[in-house]
């Protein structure tokens, strides 16, 4: 099956992008799956985006491809280029925040996480993996203005009565138990409570 359609590769014209495209995500496919080559097979993606950078088949490919081998900073570039390439706000956000998660889960890096989170919210304001993570970080480090401005933000920005009830009961829960703050704690209590019954 390889030599099939490496053959087909050769006698395919230079300028049949198209052809060559998918001739080459299928050798990608068999030296991946068949043969587990990852070198090889992620060979056949590149040269896929060198035809057609904006592929983003090729790209999610890529991007597996580099998460299988666990190179975390080639993951993030693959995601970078699929992020810059993507339409849809949405969509876009849910790639920032994944690289988001790849740069706090793998890299440990809070920073560049905290950087791609933010970015995440500014193409989707209702972002929840970026709002949650960032109230995650706020958290880690006792940042606990932080954590409430986060979850003030995904009460406003949710329409989920459960979720709103339990973002305010957790900032209740910061008020009393971290801010020392028990009007506020009291205030968010009851807030939550009203939603809840």
């Amino acid at each position: 099956l390889l030599e099939t359609y490496e053959k087909h590769l050769d006698a395919t014209d230079d300028e049949d992008f198209e052809t060559r495209t998918s001739l080459l995500m299928a050798l990608a496919q068999v030296h991946r799956e068949r043969m587990e080559d990852v070198v090889q097979a992620t060979r056949c993606v590149e040269r896929v985006l060198e035809l057609s950078p904006g592929n983003l088949e090729a790209l999610d490919m890529l991007t597996a491809l580099h998460e299988s081998q666990e190179d975390w900073g080639e993951v993030m570039g693959a995601l970078q280029r699929r992020a810059g390439l993507v339409v849809d706000a949405d969509e876009r956000a849910r790639v920032l925040a994944r690289i988001g998660r790849v740069a706090l889960e793998r890299l440990e890096d809070e920073d560049r996480a905290t950087e791609q989170f933010y970015a995440a919210l500014e193409q989707d304001p209702r972002c929840a993996d970026a709002m949650d993570a960032l109230a995650g970080i706020y958290a880690k480090n006792e940042d606990w203005p932080n954590v409430v401005r986060m979850l003030k933000l995904k009460e406003e920005v949710t329409l989920d009565v459960l979720e709103k009830a339990a973002a305010l009961h957790r900032i209740g829960l910061i008020y009393h138990e971290r801010l020392e703050d028990p009007v506020a704690a009291t205030d968010y209590f009851e807030r939550s409570v009203a939603l809840d019954s």
